[in-house]
């Protein structure tokens, strides 16, 4: 899970240097950020249904980004940007991993020195039947970088 934290980390901060970095001014600033993730499953194995708060920080450096993130998986699973503001940005991502799909839908809103939003994923039937994982998150930068 510590893997999928991180992915996810990477994946929330990309979309919101991206946010800032297509909108007209834009709605980021670089800096020590601070991101706190929380997981809730449904269906899936028995008795797994929410993991902990985990919080993190990253240094981030960079004001713009020149591409439609990604959230750092394999070349099975495809993002697509829906809709983008000047603080909100929505997106889907599609995965096709051995026969199963799992689709997923996300929404980032930064203002600059904080942000929040969640990513909820459905994926198909294992041996365990279908499972929904939702995950939300809240950022604020806390200073410079070292």
């Amino acid at each position: 899970m510590r893997t999928l934290h991180t992915l996810l980390f990477i994946a929330v901060i990309a979309l919101a240097v991206a946010t800032g970095a297509r909108a007209a001014e834009p709605a980021f600033n670089p800096g020590l950020w601070e991101t706190t993730i929380t997981m809730e499953m449904k269906g899936g194995p028995k008795g797994v249904h929410a993991m902990p708060p985990k919080t993190e920080r990253h240094c981030i450096k960079t004001k713009s980004i020149d591409h439609v993130p990604k959230p750092g998986m394999d070349k099975s699973c495809k993002v697509d940007q829906k809709q983008k503001g000047a603080n909100t940005m929505t997106w889907t991502m599609q995965c096709e991993n051995q026969g199963r799909v799992s689709k997923g839908y996300g929404e980032s809103t930064t203002d600059g020195d904080s942000g929040h939003g969640f990513f909820e994923m459905t994926m198909d039937g294992g041996p365990s039947g279908p499972m929904v994982m939702r995950t939300n998150f809240k950022s604020k930068r806390v200073g410079e970088c070292s």
